[in-house]
């Protein structure tokens, strides 16, 4: 009995101390792991891209042109790669339009890239469209879901791929509701009187124009953000 009294009376500490051992080892790994040359060139690196970045920042004068009408209202979050920008319509009715970030260079810059080639930003095709869609909702919850693109070029600066109908919150926040057929196999008439219902909603090509310019200011912002929080990581300030 005694002996098992002296058992339950030191196992614990001998796991305490062991437990310790490897606290104090993991607590010198993590102190080499953020001290080491590496860590000190990285933060290095990052320092400077950080410099370079906000040197050449300056926020597009498109964006602050469309902030200035104050028809739309724009919403981000820090750290959040969503935007969107919000209006009343008559009858009470709410149109909400949202977007994410876009890298300012398409991923098919890419393709078939191979060895030199694969190398620089030469190859780089900038990113010509965002997907954005927009929600007309009344205060019943019933609305209507436009999934859309921008486009290039002037006079028709947006795409339409699909339009679902909802009835309830439930039926809006579905990933397997119904998002409607391929908008270009819609019958003619049908397509002419969607553009108008959406030129009455207020998507207009300075709405596009603003779509795409914060997608690529959100980015490098965002970018910057990146980096900055990196470097504290790393140990930076």
């Amino acid at each position: 009995m005694m002996i098992s009294r002296v058992a339950v009376k030191y196992a614990p500490v001998v796991a305490t101390r062991a437990a310790a051992a490897r606290s104090l080892g993991l607590m010198r790994m993590s102190s080499v792991a953020f001290s080491s040359p590496a860590c000190a060139k990285l933060n290095k690196s990052l320092g400077s891209e950080l410099q370079h970045e906000k040197e050449s920042y300056e926020q597009p004068a498109i964006c602050k042109q469309f902030l200035a009408d104050q028809t739309w209202k724009f919403q981000e979050v820090e750290g959040d790669v969503n935007m969107s920008i919000t209006r009343q319509l008559p009858g009470d009715k709410t149109a909400v339009v949202e977007w994410q970030l876009t890298s300012p260079f398409n991923d098919a810059g890419f393709d078939g890239m191979e060895g030199e080639d694969a190398q620089g930003e030469e190859n780089m095709e900038p990113a010509e469209a965002t997907d954005f869609t927009v929600t007309v909702e009344n205060k019943a919850g019933q609305g209507l879901i436009f999934y859309c693109s921008t486009a290039a070029g002037e006079g028709h600066r947006y795409v339409i791929g699909n339009c679902r109908a909802f009835t309830s919150v439930t039926e809006k926040e579905s990933a397997s509701s119904y998002n409607g057929p391929e908008f270009e196999d819609l019958d003619d008439n049908m397509q002419e009187a969607f553009d108008e219902y959406l030129a009455e909603v207020g998507l207009t090509d300075a709405v596009c124009d603003f779509i795409d310019a914060t997608a690529l200011d959100k980015e490098q912002r965002e970018y910057m953000r990146w980096l900055s929080q990196l470097k504290t990581v790393v140990g930076g300030n």
